[in-house]
C-alpha cells in the first residue's frame, strides 16, 4: 500500500500490524469502520470487514492470529461498488462490476425470510440463481436481536452457506468503456510503473463510489484495494459470465500485447 501511495495511486489509509500493541495506534490514525486483513493477500481468508471499535478489532485480531504470525493490515473501510480492472502494459482493456454474493436487506423488511424471498425473486427475474442462506446463522442472530428492527442495525447483510460463499452466487457484469472514466488508464500506468517489468498483465480491484468519475477528483472517487498479477486468475475472472468469452477477452489481450 505504501508503494502504491507513493506512486500516486489512491488507496485506503492503512497501518501495518505486526503485534497486538500495534493496534493501539489505529484510533489516532484511522477512522472506523476498518478492515483487518493479512498483508500477503487474503484469497477470501483472514479478513474481517466493518470493525467499529478498537476493542472489537483486538478480539478479531486474536482470533486470526492467536500467536506469532504474518503481518496484517488495518485499513479504513471504503464504501462503494467493487470492480476488477484488467490492464496490459498500463492500458485498461476491460472492466467488470463484481456483484457480491450476499443478500442486502433494508430495515423496511418485516422478517429475514421476507428479505431473502424478495432478493431471490429479483435475482430470478434477471436470470440469476437463488442464493441459499445460512439459516443457522440467522437463527442465532434472532436470539441476539429478538426485535427485527433492532437486528437490522447490527446485521446489514445475510451471509451465504459456506460452500456457496466461495464462487457461486458471484455475478460479474461487463462494464463497457463508455461507462468508466478514461482516467482509469492513469491508475493502470501508475500501478504498472512499480511492478515487475516482465509482468505485462495485471488485474486490480477498486472500490468506486462512481466508476464514471475522474480519479483526480478529491476526495478520490475510486480507491485501489488489491492487485492481482496472476494472469490465469485475472483472465478467468474477467471472462466469467460473458457469453462471447473466452475468445472475446483473449482477442483483446492479444491485440493489446502486440501494440
Amino acid at each position: 500500500m505504501h508503494l502504491l501511495r507513493q506512486a500516486g495511486v489512491p488507496v485506503p489509509r492503512s497501518i501495518s500490524v505486526y503485534k497486538t500493541s500495534d493496534l493501539n495506534h489505529v484510533e489516532s490514525r484511522l477512522n472506523f469502520p476498518v478492515v483487518l486483513k493479512v498483508s500477503t493477500g487474503t484469497f477470501g481468508n483472514k479478513i474481517v470487514l466493518g470493525v467499529t471499535t478498537l476493542a472489537q478489532l483486538k478480539v478479531e485480531y486474536m482470533k486470526l492470529c492467536p500467536s506469532s504470525c504474518e503481518a496484517f493490515l488495518v485499513e479504513e473501510m471504503a464504501v462503494g461498488e467493487h470492480y476488477r480492472v484488467l490492464a496490459i502494459d498500463g492500458i485498461v482493456v476491460d472492466v467488470v462490476h463484481r456483484r457480491p454474493n450476499w443478500i442486502s436487506c433494508e430495515h423496511t423488511d418485516f422478517t429475514f425470510g421476507d428479505c431473502v424471498s424478495r432478493n431471490n425473486h429479483l435475482r430470478s427475474q434477471i436470470g440469476l440463481s437463488s442464493i441459499p442462506v445460512d439459516w443457522e446463522f440467522l437463527r442465532h442472530s434472532k436470539k441476539l436481536y429478538p426485535d427485527t428492527r433492532l437486528a437490522w442495525r447490527h446485521l446489514r447483510k445475510i451471509r451465504l452457506s459456506d460452500d456457496m460463499r466461495r464462487f457461486q452466487g458471484n455475478y460479474l457484469e461487463h462494464v463497457p468503456s463508455s461507462r468508466w472514466h478514461p482516467s482509469l488508464h492513469i491508475l493502470a500506468r501508475r500501478i504498472f510503473s512499480i511492478g515487475v517489468p516482465t509482468q505485462r498483465m495485471i488485474g486490480f480491484d477498486v472500490i468506486a463510489s462512481n466508476i464514471s468519475s475522474d480519479i483526480r477528483n478529491f476526495p478520490p472517487p475510486i480507491l485501489v484495494h488489491d492487485i492481482n498479477s496472476n494472469p490465469d486468475t485475472t483472465i478467468s475472472f474477467v471472462a466469467a459470465n460473458q457469453p462471447h468469452c473466452p475468445f472475446y477477452v483473449t482477442e483483446r489481450i492479444l491485440d493489446a500485447m502486440c501494440m
